[in-house]
C-alpha cells in the first residue's frame, strides 16, 4: 500500500471546511471528486463521449483545499487509510435553538434513541429508513428532541406536501407544521414544508434544521445552489435514504456533500457482517474501452495474477489458515477467527460470468460451479456445497448460504447480496449470513478503482463494517504511467 507520512489539519466549519495542506488528488479520488461522461459534438459532426471531472472542492491561495463539510468524515478516513496523520478541529458553535432534549429521546425506541443521539453529535448525516411510516416517526422525534429548533422540510411534489402536513399534525401532541403556498409568510412558522425550488429564496438565518425526505431529489444541482447560502450559517441538515435505493457516484458525492455521511443504525446490525478489503495484484492497463467485455476479460476474468490470489485466499479460508491469510493481506481480527462449523466453513466465491467462474474452477480442485444455467440447487447439504463458485446473477435470484463470501466479480454494484439479508428485519434470515466478505481493490486503471470505491459505498449503505479501503499503491501508479 502507498503510505503517506504527511500530516493534515482539517478545520471544520458550517457548510465549508478547509484542509491544510492540499492533498494529492490521487489520494482523494472518489471522495472529493468523481468522473462523469458528457456528450460533445466533434468538428466532423459526430457525437462522442468525453470524461469530465466533477469536483466538490476549490484550491485556495494558501496551499489548502476548501470543500463541503459533509465530506469531512470520508476525507479523514481516506487519508488515515493511506497512513497519513489527520487532525480535525471543529470550529462549529451552535445556539440555544439547537439544544437537545434527552427526556424526549428517552421515550423513543432504543434504535431511534441511539440514532437521535448520533444526530445530536453529528450536525450532518444520512438516515436509512424502510418506508414512509418510519420516516414520519423520525421527523416527529427530531422536532421533539430539538424543541427550540426551526425546521425546514423541502419536498418535490405538492400533493405529498399536503399528505405530510396532515400526518405530522395528527401526531400527539401536534407539531403545527405549515405548508408554504405562493410566497413566504410575514410571520414565519416554527416548522414548514416547502417546494425544492423555494430553497433558493429561503432566509438561512431563520432555519436551524433542514430535512430532505427524498435522497434522489436532494442531489439535484438546484438543491446545491440553495444550500450554498447556508454555508456560513449555523444549521443542521439530514437526509432520509430508502433502504435498498441505489445512487450514481455523482449523486452519492452530492448527497454526502449536502447532508454528510451515513449514520449507522446500531452496533448489532453492523457486527453481523464484516467486509475485509485487500489489494489485488497490478496488471497492465487494458486498451479496450472501460466496462467492455474485452476490458473485463483483461482486468478481471482472465487476469491470472488476480485469479491466483482469489484462489489462494479461498483455500486459506477453507483450511482456516489465518496466519497465511494475514500474509496475503486479509485483515482478520483475532477474536473473529471462529465459525459456527469449525471443521468446514462454507466458502462462496462470486463471479460475474461463466468464463470467469471456469478460470477459478481450474485453480480450485473439488469446488462446485453454479451459474444461471445450472440445474443443481445452490443450497444443499453435501460437503461439496461448502466450496462453491456462483455467478452474481444466480446468487441474486437464488441466494447463497456461506460463512465467507469472496466477491471476485468486480463492478460497481452489489446485486448478488440482494437475498443475503431478510426483507423483514423483524424475522431471522432463512440462510446463514456470511461472517466475512472479502473484496478486492482493483487499481488496474481509474475505472477499476472507482468501481471498488463504489462497492465500498454500497457496503456502507447496508450498514456493514469494513476494514479501511486500501488506497492506490505506488507500483500501480507507476504501471499506469508506463501504459
Amino acid at each position: 500500500m502507498r503510505t503517506v507520512s504527511q500530516s493534515y489539519w482539517i478545520a471544520v466549519g458550517h457548510g465549508r471546511s478547509e484542509i491544510v495542506p492540499a492533498p494529492n488528488p490521487s489520494l482523494v479520488e472518489g471522495v472529493l471528486a468523481c468522473q462523469q461522461k458528457e456528450v460533445e459534438i466533434t468538428p466532423q459532426g459526430r457525437y462522442e463521449w468525453r470524461p469530465v471531472t466533477i469536483q466538490m472542492c476549490d484550491v485556495s491561495d494558501r496551499d489548502s483545499l476548501v470543500f463541503a463539510t459533509g465530506l469531512v468524515v470520508a476525507l479523514a478516513e481516506c487519508l488515515k487509510a493511506a497512513g497519513a496523520t489527520v487532525t480535525v478541529v471543529d470550529h462549529r458553535r451552535f445556539s440555544h435553538r439547537h439544544d437537545f432534549s434527552v427526556a424526549e429521546s428517552d421515550d423513543c425506541s432504543w434504535e431511534h434513541r441511539e440514532m437521535l443521539q448520533k444526530m445530536h453529535q453529528n450536525p450532518l448525516g444520512q438516515i436509512q429508513v424502510t418506508d414512509h411510516a418510519e420516516m414520519l416517526r423520525y421527523i416527529c422525534e427530531i422536532c421533539r428532541c430539538f424543541p427550540k429548533a426551526r425546521v425546514l422540510i423541502p419536498i418535490a411534489q405538492k400533493g405529498f406536501g399536503w399528505w405530510l402536513r396532515e400526518k405530522l399534525n395528527e401526531s400527539k401532541p401536534p407539531l403545527h407544521v405549515e405548508l408554504k403556498r405562493s410566497g413566504w409568510p410575514t410571520k414565519m412558522p416554527k416548522r414548514m414544508i416547502i417546494g425544492m425550488s423555494s430553497l433558493l429564496s429561503a432566509n438561512p438565518d431563520h432555519w436551524d434544521i433542514i430535512l430532505f425526505l427524498d435522497a434522489h431529489r436532494a442531489t439535484h444541482a438546484a438543491v446545491l445552489r440553495g444550500m450554498a447560502q447556508f454555508a456560513t450559517r449555523i444549521y443542521r441538515c439530514y437526509s432520509f435514504v430508502q433502504r435498498g435505493s441505489r445512487l450514481s457516484s455523482l449523486a452519492r458525492l452530492r448527497l454526502e456533500a449536502v447532508s454528510g455521511h451515513l449514520l449507522s443504525r446500531g452496533e448489532e446490525k453492523a457486527k453481523a457482517i464484516k467486509v475485509l478489503w485487500q489489494r489485488s495484484p497490478t496488471c497492465r492497463r487494458s486498451p479496450s474501452p472501460p466496462h467492455s467485455l474485452e476490458w473485463k476479460r483483461d482486468t478481471i476474468w482472465n487476469n491470472c495474477r488476480r485469479n491466483d490470489q482469489v484462489a489462494a485466499v479461498a483455500r486459506a479460508f477453507f483450511k482456516q489458515d489465518f496466519p497465511r491469510l494475514g500474509r496475503y493481506g486479509v485483515p482478520i481480527p483475532n477474536e473473529d477467527c471462529r465459525f459456527s462449523n469449525i471443521q468446514s466453513p462454507k466458502i462462496v466465491i462470486l463471479v460475474e460470468s461463466v468464463e470467469h467462474g471456469q478460470q477459478l474452477q481450474k485453480r480450485l480442485d473439488g469446488w462446485q460451479f453454479y451459474s444461471g444455467l445450472s440445474t443443481t440447487a445452490v443450497l444443499c447439504d453435501s460437503m461439496d456445497s461448502y466450496r462453491k463458485i456462483i455467478t452474481i446473477s444466480r446468487a441474486a435470484s437464488a441466494g447463497f448460504d456461506a460463512n465467507v463470501c469472496i466477491n471476485a466479480a468486480g463492478g460497481s454494484g452489489l446485486a448478488a447480496f440482494r437475498n443475503v439479508i431478510a426483507e423483514d428485519e423483524g424475522k431471522e434470515p432463512e440462510i446463514e449470513i456470511p461472517v466475512f466478505i472479502v473484496d478486492f481493490v482493483d487499481e488496474h486503471d481509474a475505472t477499476a478503482y472507482r468501481d471498488s470505491r463504489a462497492r465500498a459505498r454500497e457496503y456502507e449503505l447496508l450498514g456493514w463494517k469494513q476494514s479501511p479501503v486500501p488506497t492506490t499503491s505506488l507500483h500501480g501508479e507507476q504501471e499506469r504511467q508506463r501504459n
